[in-house]
């Protein structure tokens, strides 16, 4: 999987697992506001900053992704980031 724009669509996702696809533009999953817990392990995002208004999200796995930067998070209080 690389496109991810179909998943933005599914307003009741609370879990998703793209560890270790070819995804690199996570834009979409923005619009995932009931979104608890996502996979980006091993992937191609770099930017994390489409998820910083997920007021819902609780778990973010990174490990292995190219994302450097997750100050755009920072408003996310109860975001547990495993890198």
């Amino acid at each position: 999987m690389a496109d991810v724009q179909p998943l933005g669509g599914i307003a009741s996702l609370l879990e998703l697992d793209l560890a270790a696809t070819a995804v690199s533009d996570i834009r979409p999953l923005g619009r995932l506001t009931n979104l608890r817990s996502l996979n980006i392990e091993g992937t191609l995002v770099a930017d994390v900053t489409p998820l910083a208004k997920l007021t819902s999200l609780r778990s973010l796995a990174l490990g292995g992704s190219l994302v450097s930067d997750v100050t755009p998070l920072t408003g996310l209080a109860d975001l547990a980031i495993r890198r």
